[in-house]
């Protein structure tokens, strides 16, 4: 039994390493004002799901960074 559980504990271990590895996306929401004056700029890709184009966060995601003066483009 023993020799199973440290073969177990090892495989854990280079997991939890590899795993450490990987690509992590994070949101972090920013306090108000804290966009620069001049607002956004440049061409902001809104990626979309086929059938989520007329989806009410998607539809607001893009008015809102158009608002501010991105040029936005959906995907």
């Amino acid at each position: 039994m023993l020799p199973v559980l440290s073969s177990w504990r090892k495989q854990r271990r280079e997991r939890s390493t590899i795993d450490g590895w990987r690509y992590r996306v994070t949101w972090k929401p920013l306090p108000s004002g804290t966009l620069p004056r001049s607002g956004l700029s440049g061409r902001w890709l809104v990626v979309l799901p086929e059938n989520a184009a007329e989806h009410p966060w998607a539809t607001g995601a893009s008015e809102a960074l158009a608002q501010t003066g991105a040029e936005v483009v959906e995907l």
